[in-house]
């Protein structure tokens, strides 16, 4: 038995489908690991025209000063969609579909989608040319109710949309492009000059200052406003604490837009104080507008989907008193920048908004930091870590005049947030900030385990359940931590149903349980030197990954030239044997509570070792010439043979295309036009009487 390959897998779990998607700083090696294009493929590519940046930039001093969004791109009103654009390519376990968009001078490049469904079990990725970046994986989890969608910026003037599903998946896909934004100004670091382009009065929220206000901090966001604009703002707790995704952000940021596209982006901030060359954050799509007022200049939106626990989202508590506290914290995006942290450490000023009369507003004057374009709608913090405030405009930048305005909660409160954050009238006056709960626990379960729910409250009511009978419930009904015992093999769903109040959450978690499960299918018939292929299923589940898979061996025995193999696949080559010989090709697959193995036959026709075959040139561009020396008769020169005619047919097959063409013919000489094929790799086969008598190996290249 021959060990011929071993595919090591480096354990991703992608079992909790959510719809946040994460965006990082990477390197080339790890999005290979998570795609499938190889750099063989070509693919179809669209290029956005060339506009007047020098006009939009002019254009942007007038926003400002008309206290608009902070604009940071140019917004193309396109039609790209799964027919009309891309390429569909076979690869290893199902097919991808790639886009490749340029946009040339563009710093990133952003999408909005006019219809976005992604069937269960497939995966969009979304990285730049240079594989520096990579967003995702988007999957059926990312779906709204309405059909539409936007993703979060990827840097570099060129990205590549790359969707894969797997063979056994039957529903359609739907991914229409409608919107590519162009950023004209860099919003990502620099190695020059550090993070982003805000002042540089301005602190990293992960600098020594923001160690205290960490919690806070990720309740905070940038929104990407209609796609090429910028602002801020967070999510706030509610008195029943049931998780409703509330955020707060400014008046002026909604006016004039639709929201239900917006993106939220969470947890971007430098890795170090002082910034760096990394950066990773979450994206959510998607919100409905609940309440808003020109008053105190607030809006309150309810995002589409909870965020995840796991991600350290967390809901800032508040503050409706009408006391102004000693101190203040303003929390913020600035110019679009990683999270800044500013601090005013004198009382806060009641006034009137500039333009405005009434005491609606908190004055700020910063004593460290600054607030800049991009900064609006981001809260405002009193001493007790509570939000008082959302910022509504003021003196941006870092001179000496570092006076703001942010709309007094208070003032909201009684001008439309009431009935949302305090849904069962407690009058309360304060609420605190709270971590987003989900289910803990291994996500391969080989006898017994068990699973907590962190950061549940203290008011919750918990239901376990399963979704079938491989697991079964040992101890801990009602409570936040379960025992759950093996009592079968392959996937299951734990749901806590989780009730406080009237209010109902339900948490899930996929695991796989048991050794992996799977057949083992593929060409078991061949002829001499003719590829061949076996294909892993997994059963009871989509992909390796939901199984836990740690690795794939292939091993065989037999005539065989090669073999080579994949989580999917695996590619090998008939030998050349005399007669009809047999062999066996086996998988075995690993996880973390054993391995299966499964066997495939194959046989391979004998081959006649008198016949010979020339093939020239190879690699080909235009014109490949067969030459074909047949069998002598015995006591007949070989020489004067090759004068002779026969009778044969050859044939053409494509590894991704099948046969692409077949003729027949009576010379020993033959020569085939190749200029209409695509690159590739094709393999000639010559055939006596409906049986190959020779294969061999072509590669197409102009």
């Amino acid at each position: 038995m021959k060990k011929y390959f071993i595919s090591l897998i480096l354990i991703i779990s992608v079992l909790n489908l959510s719809a946040q998607v994460l965006t990082k700083k990477t390197n080339s090696r790890k999005i290979d690991e998570s795609t499938k294009l190889e750099t063989k493929y070509s693919i179809d590519v669209v290029s956005m025209p060339a506009f007047d940046v020098k006009k939009l930039i002019e254009e942007d001093s007038i926003d400002r000063s008309l206290n608009l969004p902070y604009r940071f791109g140019y917004a193309f009103e396109v039609d790209y969609n799964m027919q009309n654009s891309g390429t569909w390519i076979d690869v290893e376990g199902g097919k991808v579909w790639a886009l490749k968009i340029v946009s040339k001078g563009a710093y990133s490049i952003n999408l909005e989608y006019s219809k976005f469904r992604l069937p269960k079990n497939s995966q969009l990725y979304i990285y730049n040319e240079d594989k520096t970046v990579l967003q995702g994986p988007f999957t059926s989890g990312n779906n709204r109710k309405d059909g539409t969608f936007s993703s979060d910026l990827v840097e570099g003037s060129a990205i590549i949309l790359e969707y894969f599903e797997p063979h056994s998946i039957k529903e359609k896909p739907r991914i229409s492009i409608s919107k590519i934004v162009h950023a004209y100004r860099n919003l990502f670091p620099n190695s020059a000059k550090g993070y982003g382009n805000s002042g540089n009065c301005n602190i990293d929220i992960n600098c020594p200052e923001g160690n205290a206000w960490q919690e806070e901090s990720n309740a905070v966001a940038m929104i990407l406003v209609n796609g090429d604009r910028i602002c801020s703002g967070c999510m706030v707790n509610n008195t029943a604490q049931d998780f409703t995704p509330y955020f707060l952000t400014a008046n002026h940021c909604v006016d004039g837009q639709n929201v239900n596209n917006w993106t939220f982006r969470f947890q971007y901030k430098s890795p170090t104080c002082g910034g760096g060359d990394d950066y990773s954050y979450y994206s959510y799509s998607g919100s409905t507008l609940r309440a808003r007022s020109a008053v105190s200049d607030f809006a309150l939106l309810e995002l589409d989907t909870i965020p995840q626990g796991e991600t350290g989202i967390t809901y800032a508590g508040w503050s409706r008193s009408a006391t102004a506290p000693n101190s203040a914290v303003g929390i913020h995006h600035p110019k679009g920048d990683v999270m800044k942290i500013s601090f005013d450490n004198d009382t806060l000023i009641r006034t009137n908004y500039p333009s405005l009369s009434g005491n609606n507003h908190w004055r700020v004057i910063y004593d460290r930091g600054t607030a800049e374009h991009g900064s609006s709608g981001s809260p405002i913090f009193d001493h007790n870590q509570k939000v008082i405030g959302q910022l509504h405009g003021g003196y941006p930048g870092c001179s000496s005049n570092r006076n703001f305005w942010y709309g007094s909660f208070d003032v909201s409160w009684n001008n439309g947030l009431a009935q949302f954050l305090d849904p069962d009238t407690t009058g309360a006056i304060t609420t605190n900030t709270v971590r987003i709960p989900y289910i803990s626990g291994t996500s391969n379960i080989c006898a017994q385990a068990t699973y907590n729910i962190d950061n549940l409250p203290d008011v919750a009511i918990v239901t376990w359940n399963t979704s079938n009978n491989n697991l079964q419930l040992v101890s801990g009904q009602g409570t936040s931590s379960a025992e759950f015992q093996k009592n079968g093999n392959g996937s299951c769903t734990i749901n806590a149903e989780i009730t406080i109040g009237t209010q109902e959450i339900n948490l899930s978690k996929e695991v796989w349980v048991g050794t992996p499960v799977f057949e083992l299918e593929g060409s078991t018939n061949l002829y001499p030197k003719e590829p061949g292929f076996a294909r892993i299923i997994y059963l009871n589940s989509e992909t390796f990954n939901e199984q836990g898979v740690s690795s794939v061996e292939w091993s065989y025995s037999g005539p065989l030239d090669y073999l080579y193999g994949g989580n999917y696949y695996a590619k090998y080559r008939a030998g050349k044997p005399h007669q009809t010989e047999y062999g066996i090709i086996e998988a075995t697959i690993n996880n973390a509570c054993g391995n299966n193995s499964n066997k495939l036959l194959f046989s391979i026709e004998g081959f006649d070792p008198h016949f010979e075959f020339f093939m020239y040139p190879n690699p080909v561009n235009n014109i490949v010439t067969l030459k074909i020396i047949p069998p002598t008769v015995k006591g007949a020169p070989k020489m004067r043979m090759i004068q002779n005619k026969i009778n044969y047919e050859i044939q053409i097959w494509s590894e991704r295309l099948g046969l692409v063409k077949k003729l027949k013919s009576g010379n020993l000489k033959q020569q085939i036009k190749t200029n209409h094929l695509p690159n590739g790799i094709y393999f000639i086969k010559i055939l006596q009487g409906g049986k190959v008598v020779h294969q061999q190996q072509l590669k197409v290249k102009h």
